[in-house]
């Protein structure tokens, strides 16, 4: 072995990574490195080989690669010490240099494919052995600059020797890099590394001899190897970041869907993640085939439960089997001729529904009597409630028929929906109810309540009365005429929409035959002042007496005009003729009242704070994860397209369907179905919010076979933030108390997040929920949570 002493003045830098690319072709024993550094002096190059090793000596006159490293120059040698894979030949190695980089070729003891150069990244010790071929080789090198990603300890080397210094980073906390829109991928990683099981398992180069290569559901190792090198370097905490693209496109190639980088589902990358690690460890070489057909022997369950589940070993045994998977028991029942049919399948997660809790609606009721306080009901019904339900539940509770009442939404004192009795009630702003006359011959119109305002300078917001320069016609102010001038266009716009909505509506019954004008203005001006406070600026006029008498030569019709509206809130008719019967041609009607101070005649209009009668009680529900295991099993109808053979009936029948749980896992993933897909045009992602035990939450009343413990801890936790549409996945961790088993705080994986284990209570309600769980053993059993955008994970 070659003893390396220092040149010049400078110690030599040991890198403790290097960038660089790994050529390998199968069934070769030939293997190259290409390691991208630019400008190395070739008469100072040294090159090692170990059985087990090798090792790399250099100077460089790249001043961008000495920027990288503290006191780095010219004279200053760099080490890079890396410990290989497998075995190699040093005698059959060799180097060679040119201006770019260096490649090494290394010749393997054997064809067997490695996948990655380094066993472990971090390691650069290098050990002596009589097996060593050194190598100089002389090239002249080309003038370039590169900021070669190389990380180097600042220390001396001494016989072969490093001490090395503490790493910067805390082993378990390096992050994942987005490739793209892959918070789903990073999110899952960092919860399965977090799993203590799956952490020794890979940690140790003994997995390589569970990995099988002859499995065509496999990536011949691929997959299992790429996700211990991503577990063993966030453990390792030599660097803030590393991007998982490997392991992304070897996922990609087996699973085309999660190609490019858009946004996917993380609980559907996780299944495909850990199936691709299954099959590349199934110690099963040979898979023998076996016959799926039902059990109709009178054998206890138990006894079949048995034999499901050696037949799926079989065929499946694994590290991911032995941690992840359980037993489903699933039960049909033939609704004609009763056979029941007892099966026993394996699962990796349970997806639980979300039990959908009451809608609470609230309801404004205004009586018919204007002299009646209004009355504001909170009602309870389902999530597709209609406007019948509605009316029915407050006819209940008033007396009043459901035919005599009105509904509407409204927003800002606008008509936005009439709710019919056969539509669903979908969002409401705030609903209105009306009490009506079922008199014959009687038509009901819905009356909106407007203020009439001058606008404004487009530019200079001037007030009326503030500038010499006004409107004719709508009394507008402008600072100049040439301003007037050029916002004509502007200002046009404005004397179509001058309209400010004001109050609740009313409604206002008027026979078939007709209504006097004044009749009409006393009667709409009764239930108007239940909403505004109307104060005459100028006439003589009392607005809020009960009579509405003219005094003087001032008149109700000199405050305020009605007219006919559409559907669109636009006027259709003139002015309401003040002599003569009126019978309004719509339903909708308006009261304009005249607020514009320069007018002879004007008032000021205030809407009133109305003072409702609360009626109803609004229970305070609160959904646990065991409500959600609840709803999982019970018993539901199959549907046409799901329909089951009755081997007895002979025919497909829709079957009654009971799931159940049988076997727990060690490790247990609950997925909340948080994504509601009712058709191709209707999907939308549930809110409810759901709790969740981060302790010792027991699930031995959900396994019909309790023979072991069931008492699970949470340890790591996915959500996702956002809609079905979109949104971001950030990952939580429970950590270890030190060398023990206890459980420490959460931590959050995701810089997007505060770390607060408080924030985990919340989970749920704006979040799709995933969470893991294992068992109490030698390690305590956790549960893991995954929703529709999010992990959580329990120790």
């Amino acid at each position: 072995m070659t003893v390396l002493t220092d040149v010049g003045p400078s110690s030599p830098i040991l890198l403790r990574d290097m960038k660089h690319s790994v050529i390998e072709r199968n069934h070769s024993r030939k293997l190259t490195v290409e390691v991208y550094i630019k400008d190395v002096l070739p008469e100072t190059f040294e090159a090692d080989f170990d059985i087990s090793s090798f090792k790399i000596k250099f100077q460089t006159r790249n001043t961008a690669f000495h920027a990288c490293h503290n006191s780095a120059n010219y004279n200053t040698s760099f080490v890079w010490n890396p410990q290989v894979f497998g075995e190699i030949e040093p005698q059959d190695c060799s180097c060679t240099v040119n201006s770019v980089k260096i490649a090494i070729s290394l010749t393997k003891t054997s064809e067997e494919s490695w996948n990655r150069l380094t066993l472990h990244p971090s390691q650069t010790s290098f050990q002596s052995s009589s097996n060593v071929q050194k190598i100089n080789r002389a090239r002249t090198p080309l003038s370039s600059s590169e900021n070669l990603n190389a990380i180097s300890e600042q220390e001396t080397i001494t016989n072969g020797n490093f001490n090395r210094i503490p790493d910067k980073h805390r082993p378990g906390f390096v992050g994942l890099d987005n490739i793209g829109n892959t918070c789903y991928l990073n999110s899952v990683i960092q919860c399965l590394i977090n799993t203590i099981e799956l952490k020794n398992y890979f940690e140790v180069s003994s997995f390589m001899e569970d990995i099988n290569r002859d499995n065509p559901l496999g990536t011949n190792g691929s997959c299992a190897i790429n996700f211990s090198a991503v577990l063993r370097k966030l453990w390792e905490g030599l660097e803030v970041s590393i991007a998982p693209a490997k392991l992304k496109e070897l996922i990609s190639q087996k699973v085309p869907q999660f190609a490019g980088y858009m946004q996917h589902d993380a609980q559907e990358f996780l299944t495909f993640l850990l199936d691709a690690v299954h099959e590349d460890l199934n110690r099963v070489k040979e898979k023998v085939y076996i016959e799926d057909k039902e059990d109709a022997s009178d054998k206890s369950d138990r006894m079949k439960a048995k034999e499901a589940w050696d037949k799926y070993k079989l065929r499946n045994d694994s590290i991911i089997v032995d941690l992840f998977h359980g037993q489903f028991k699933s039960c049909l029942i033939c609704p004609q001729c009763k056979k029941k049919s007892v099966t026993f399948d394996p699962f990796l997660s349970l997806s639980v529904p979300i039990p959908t809790l009451p809608k609470v609606y609230t309801i404004h009721l205004f009586y018919l009597d204007t002299k009646r306080r209004p009355e504001k009901h909170s009602i309870e019904v389902k999530e597709d409630a209609t406007g019948h339900q509605l009316k029915d539940i407050l006819s209940y509770r008033t007396g009043i028929s459901s035919n005599e009442l009105q509904i509407i939404d409204i927003l800002n004192g606008m008509l936005r929906n009439v709710v019919d009795d056969d539509i669903l009630v979908r969002n409401p702003n705030f609903l209105v109810a009306y009490e009506l006359c079922n008199k014959p011959g009687l038509s009901w119109h819905l009356v909106f309540q407007r203020l009439l305002e001058p606008v404004t300078c487009n530019k200079c917001d001037l007030k009326v009365g503030s500038s010499k320069f006004q409107c004719s016609r709508c009394k507008a102010a402008y600072c100049s005429e040439r301003c007037k001038i050029e916002n004509i266009n502007v200002h046009a716009c404005h004397l179509k929409s001058r309209y400010k909505f004001v109050g609740v509506p009313f409604c206002v019954g008027i026979p078939s035959s007709g209504i006097s004008f004044q009749e009409l203005q006393l009667e709409v001006l009764s239930h108007a002042r239940r909403f505004v406070e109307v104060v005459p600026i100028k006439g003589t006029l009392d607005l809020n007496s009960n009579e509405g008498e003219e005094v003087g030569e001032t008149s109700l019709n000199d405050y305020f005009y009605m007219k006919c509206l559409n559907e669109d809130g636009e006027g259709i008719e003139k002015r309401f003729e003040t002599n003569g019967l009126v019978n309004p041609s719509t339903r909708y009607l308006t009261v304009d009242w005249r607020c514009n101070p320069e007018s002879s005649v004007c008032c000021s209009v205030k809407e009133k704070q109305l003072d409702f009668k609360m009626i109803g009680f609004v229970n305070d529900y609160a959904l646990h994860v065991q409500d959600c295991l609840r709803l999982f099993q019970e018993p539901e109808t199959l549907s046409q397209e799901e329909a089951w053979y009755c081997s007895q009936c002979k025919e497909h029948v829709q079957a009654t369907k009971q799931l159940g749980i049988w076997k727990l896992p060690k490790i247990l993933i609950i997925h909340l179905k948080r994504f509601s897909f009712k058709n191709s045009f209707t999907r939308n992602k549930i809110d409810t919010f759901v709790g969740f035990t981060l302790n010792n939450l027991d699930l031995s009343p959900f396994i019909q076979e309790v023979n072991e413990s069931a008492v699970y801890d949470l340890f790591g936790v996915v959500n996702h933030k956002g809609s079905i549409y979109g949104g971001h996945y950030t990952a939580y961790a429970r950590l270890l108390n030190g060398k023990s088993t206890d459980l420490g705080q959460f931590e959050t994986l995701d810089s997007w997040s505060p770390t607060m284990q408080k924030e985990l209570l919340g989970l749920g309600e704006r979040y799709n929920l995933r969470s893991f769980c294992s068992r109490e053993n030698i390690l305590p059993y956790r549960f893991a949570v995954l929703s529709m955008n999010s992990y959580k994970f329990w120790k």
